[in-house]
């Protein structure tokens, strides 16, 4: 599919020089969407069988932004010449800053947050969560699980739900 629609795109131009790819992809969800690093090689091994480059190798420098697009998911791939062409980029500090895009384990994985003992636990006045680790002010700011050995936060709760 891939390389059909950089053919039609494209047509009877192939590009051999090394190149710079700014590649933008629009998932159709912010809950679920593959591994982004994933996504460049099929991408890329979709337009070297195009003909449109020589060998998925030539791509030198990637740049990778992710939007979310429910109505429209795709991706956008713009290429450029090395001998015309460079990348320039900075990080700077937001002048106002945004609430942060948290991310928890995928499903499969073990809790990477170490185990406390129960008594450990007991002697400490600190409740926590026991999937992020957040220490949580008041007993009702958790859910229990597990009859009572599990205490799960209500963001950790919502998100899982």
């Amino acid at each position: 599919m891939i390389a059909y629609e950089t053919r039609l795109q494209n047509p009877n131009i192939v590009l051999s020089e090394s190149l710079i790819a700014i590649l933008k992809v629009y998932y159709k969800s912010k809950k679920r969407h593959p591994d982004t690093t994933n996504i460049p090689k099929s991408i890329f091994d979709g337009i070297e069988k195009s003909g449109l480059i020589i060998n998925d190798a030539q791509i030198t420098k990637i740049l990778i932004e992710e939007y979310y697009d429910s109505k429209n998911p795709r991706f956008e791939l713009e290429l450029f010449g090395e001998s015309n062409y460079y990348i320039d980029y900075e990080v700077k500090i937001k002048p106002i800053s945004t609430e942060a895009v948290e991310y928890s384990p995928p499903s499969n994985k073990k809790s990477l947050n170490p185990t406390v003992s129960k008594s450990q636990s007991k002697n400490s006045n600190n409740i926590s969560c026991d999937i992020c680790g957040k220490v949580l002010k008041h007993e009702d700011d958790a859910i229990s699980a597990n009859k009572g050995n599990i205490l799960i936060c209500k963001l950790c709760f919502k998100k899982a739900f």
